[in-house]
């Protein structure tokens, strides 16, 4: 477990191996968390509250991420694949953002698909900008609030994407290959 409370904290969790679980919990602002799972079957939990903050995600192979972010301008950067790109599969994302100005970047990939996001983002000026590969993969979003944009890419067979959009001035860009 790593809990930090205060202005400019940072985090730098690494693991190798499977089946490893990191429990973070940041609050204040300017704080920064880049968290790196090697290995099958890991889990992150991670939450975030304030302003300014950012957190890097990067899972190689077959993992699981919670992922919370709660006030203004907060950045996430999510990678969930294998190292080379090509063998994960069945990796889960779910991202929850509340407040304004919030980004949130996600690339899954792997071969063998099946891969699942999820992100729900609640207050205004929000963007979501997302790159999926693998057959039966999908992605769920639902964004609330005024001016928030959703841009995603998809590409193999099989996929799915749910889009809710409650607000004014919602942007949507989808291609799928």
């Amino acid at each position: 477990d790593v809990d930090q409370a205060g202005a400019n904290n940072g985090a730098t969790i690494n693991q190798l191996g499977d089946y490893n679980v990191v429990d973070l919990y940041q609050s204040g602002a300017d704080n920064a968390a880049d968290i790196m799972q090697g290995g099958s079957n890991g889990l992150v939990e991670a939450q975030q509250s304030g302003s300014a903050n950012a957190m890097t995600v990067r899972q190689y192979s077959s993992n699981n991420a919670y992922l919370y972010q709660y006030g203004s301008d907060n950045n996430y950067a999510i990678y969930q694949g294998d190292v080379n790109g090509g063998t994960a599969a069945a990796s889960t994302l779910t991202v929850t953002s509340n407040g304004d100005g919030n980004y949130v970047n996600i690339t899954q990939e792997g071969l063998y698909g099946g891969n699942n996001m999820t992100v729900t983002q609640n207050g205004n000026n929000n963007d979501v900008i997302s790159v999926q590969s693998g057959s039966n993969s999908g992605i769920t979003l639902t964004q609330t609030g005024s001016d928030n944009m959703f841009n995603a890419v998809q590409t193999s067979q099989g996929r799915d994407v749910q889009v809710a959009m409650y607000g004014t001035g919602g942007n949507i860009f989808l291609v799928q290959e």
